[in-house]
């Protein structure tokens, strides 16, 4: 026998299940996986992340970037050099689903989606691993060492928790990076800032489907 919970009076005092109903199992497992760029990114460039899990259900994907330190710069200025926050690598980043761009996130948009789409707690924490935008010495800090720096991507995935089922679920994103020139600021220090990309790798949140599930989603 299920307890039973009275409604809001405007809603006439309805006692109703204190459970509802679900068809999700309750037995999913829930994973973070790392998925390597298929080639080297580089700036001012189109690179490519693909998704090709299979039976699954996305919930985030990030872009995790590892960076060399800024050189090619001479003088002394605090706080400088420094990259601006990963929002504003990309001039915009498409996502491609069975060949078709289904959305395409633009950098000022996920800046601004970031500031104002999540708790204080989750802002500043997916602030703090892009870069914070409101202190120099922070990104300082990561752009004169070999840092790892992080895109979070509010888009579809988020909203919708995608099913990847079969390959004509398969996802691609197609990043659109921009020129160097315009994502490192070395105020007064003279010299061409030069920064290689180590490494790429797309992070994805998911929860595995089990066979049941994943056939009543097909169905």
């Amino acid at each position: 026998m299920f307890s039973k919970r009275q409604n809001k009076p405007s809603m006439q005092g309805l006692n109703i299940s204190a459970n509802q109903k679900s068809d999700m199992p309750k037995n999913l497992k829930h994973e973070i996986l790392t998925i390597p760029a298929p080639s080297q990114f580089q700036w001012g460039s189109v690179s490519n992340l693909d998704f090709k899990e299979k039976n699954c259900k996305i919930h985030e994907l990030v872009i995790a970037f590892n960076t060399s330190a800024v050189s090619g710069l001479s003088g002394s200025v605090a706080n400088y050099p420094n990259l601006n926050p990963t929002w504003f690598w990309a001039n915009r980043i498409e996502i491609v689903i069975n060949n078709v761009i289904v959305d395409t996130v633009y950098d000022l948009e996920e800046f601004i989606l970031n500031q104002l789409m999540y708790e204080d707690e989750d802002r500043m924490l997916n602030n703090y691993s892009a870069g914070m935008y409101s202190s120099l010495a922070h990104r300082n800090s990561l752009s004169t060492t070999t840092s790892n720096w992080y895109l979070p991507i509010k888009c579809l995935f988020n909203q919708t928790h995608f099913n990847v089922l079969t390959q004509n679920h398969e996802i691609q994103l197609r990043v659109y990076m921009n020129n160097l020139s315009n994502v490192c600021n070395q105020s007064t220090l003279t010299g061409t800032p030069v920064v290689s990309i180590n490494s790429v790798n797309l992070i994805a949140r998911i929860t595995r489907l089990d066979s049941e599930n994943v056939n009543q989603s097909l169905q």
